[in-house]
């Protein structure tokens, strides 16, 4: 019989040797990444000790792929494919997505464009496989990871087809994304649950430091806390998890990955700009109410899932709903934003200091999936608890860039960590370049804030109110404009009070007018004045003219 032992943590080598070999066990597999896990087998089930986090015996894991129908399959695309601008039709149904999900959508010109953006940037397509030698792949770098059915990466349902062609397909999609497929299910194999571990370690050991990945998640398993464990290990070396809400037109229950925290869970909407009734939404379970975290239950935001082309099986395409789709539109969104900053030869990511692995589970990636506020029609009861937010490309064709200062101060007092100065918006910048280094206890993240926490050792000497830091690096925006920035540092005394800084030294740290959390287009003199308005129930920034911003609006 085959067993699972999961050791605990401190539990000693030596120690897992001994209870191994005094419960007669042949270990069969260990992974690379996961630390003190080992697939053994024995006559009998090896018994729980106090070195032991579970001991089970090899399960199979039921996961289900999330509906994906097909409606009307076709034989023939319906443009040619372009790498570099992708036309839309915004009165053909197949575009309809395409535009909406643009930050300006048009409803008055016949025709429109977005740029095709992900290159660099990977995509797991954890799911049934891929027809390799469909026509909406045949520009598309492809690469084999890991399969349940050995040496078989061809789909035998559809499902991962048709999610890999919104992402990456020719037509269909609208990213240069380099897909990773990640076999997990076949409707002729039962997936276990040490399969389904190797598949997350061959991930985590294709994944390449400080470059982005995403995961694509479009299916469900019965809530498993151990599985949800595991996910998190890949959170934590840097991939970005997007997870279908569920079919069910219900609360999200106790499914995994769909109810965990940290992984942006999606809902889908129409083309009313309302719910999909099929889509399970925010609310609460038994154990989401008892045990908090346990279950959070709720949509991170929403993209489009319902008449959506899609690439289907044997070259075929065909309309596809469901929330597995729009998980794959908002893994296909993230991937765009996110190339901003990457370096496109390289795909690393741009950063200001090296060896730092980003988490879903902390850093905000659910900003830059979803941008846009207050759009739905959340009028149905059972999504009025859900968050109202929608997956917005950001395109340089689309977005008002108002260009920051080129000398900006903030303060900061010793002990007292700040996390909220944003320096720059990173989906809208290409790339930072420290030239004079901050001090040692401040990072600028990929997110375009500032951390600091600063030591008595960066503070003040005895007798003066604050110290200064220069720090200086160079900003290279969307089109290229090169332009050093010099940042002031004030790091005050444990009691200090920030009044007591030199007014000469105006804080000006607003480098992107917005509006509701979005762009918008403010006048640069200082005036306040919004030159398209804000729209949807905001106003105009006069009240916020301070010295700290130049213009912003907000509500």
């Amino acid at each position: 019989m085959k067993f699972l032992v999961d050791f605990k943590a401190d539990a000693l080598d030596a120690d897992i040797t001994a209870y191994l070999q005094q419960h007669g066990c042949t270990v069969l597999k260990e992974w690379d990444n996961f630390d003190k896990i080992f697939l053994v087998e024995a006559a009998t089930m090896p018994p729980t000790t106090s070195i032991t986090d579970r001991v089970t015996e090899e399960n199979h894991l039921a996961i289900s792929p999330l509906d994906v129908t097909v409606l009307n399959p076709l034989a023939l695309t319906h443009r040619d494919p372009t790498k570099e601008t992708i036309n839309i039709d915004i009165n053909d149904t197949k575009d309809w997505w395409k535009n909406y999900s643009r930050s300006q959508p048009e409803f008055t010109n016949p025709t429109t464009s977005i740029s095709r953006k992900g290159k660099g940037v990977n995509v797991y397509i954890v799911d049934s496989g891929l027809e390799a030698s469909h026509p909406e792949f045949a520009n598309t770098t492809v690469t084999n990871i890991y399969s349940v059915t050995p040496g078989d990466f061809s789909d035998n349902n559809g499902h991962g087809t048709a999610i890999a062609s919104v992402i990456a397909g020719a037509t269909c999609g609208i990213t240069e994304s380099n897909l990773k497929i990640v076999k997990i299910f076949d409707p002729n194999h039962t997936t276990t649950e040490h399969e389904f571990l190797d598949a997350l370690d061959a991930i985590i050991n294709d994944h390449v430091d400080n470059t982005y990945s995403v995961l694509n998640a479009s299916w469900s398993i019965p809530k498993n806390a151990w599985v949800e464990n595991k996910l998190r290990v890949l959170e934590d070396e840097g991939v970005f998890i997007i997870a279908a809400a569920g079919n069910n037109g219900s609360s999200i229950e106790d499914v995994t990955p769909a109810s965990m925290l940290d992984v942006i869970t999606v809902g889908a909407y129409d083309q009313d700009l309302k719910p999909c009734d099929f889509s399970d939404y925010t609310g609460g379970s038994t154990i989401s109410v008892s045990a908090g975290a346990t279950n959070h239950g709720q949509l991170d935001g929403w993209a489009p899932g319902v008449n959506i082309w899609a690439a289907g099986l044997n070259g075929t395409y065909g309309y596809v709903a469901g929330t597995s789709i729009a998980a794959a539109i908002a893994s296909a969104i993230l991937a765009s934003n996110m190339s901003y900053q990457v370096y496109e030869e390289t795909g690393q990511r741009v950063e200001t200091y090296e060896n730092f692995k980003f988490s879903t589970a902390v850093v905000d990636s659910r900003n830059i999936v979803f941008r846009r506020p207050d759009i739905l029609d959340l009028s149905d009861p059972k999504y009025q608890a859900s968050v109202n937010r929608i997956a917005t490309l950001t395109d340089r064709a689309d977005s008002s860039v108002f260009q920051p200062h080129d000398e900006f101060s903030l303060s900061f007092r010793v002990g007292q960590s700040f996390a909220s100065a944003r320096v720059y918006e990173p989906t809208l910048t290409k790339s930072i370049e420290i030239v004079q280094p901050l001090p040692n206890t401040f990072k600028l993240l990929f997110d375009g804030r500032l951390y600091g926490n600063p030591t008595i050792a960066e503070g003040p000497d005895v007798g003066e109110n604050y110290k200064v830091y220069t720090a200086s690096f160079i900003r290279t925006s969307l089109d290229d404009t090169q332009e050093t920035i010099t940042l002031n540092i004030y790091v005050m005394s444990e009691n200090l009070e920030p009044e007591t800084l030199p007014s000469d030294d105006p804080i000006q740290i607003t480098l992107l007018a917005f509006c509701g959390g979005f762009a918008q287009n403010c006048s640069a003199n200082g005036g306040g004045i919004c030159i398209d308005g804000c729209g949807g129930g905001f106003v105009c920034c006069s009240s916020y003219s301070k010295d700290s911003f130049d213009c912003k609006c907000g509500s």
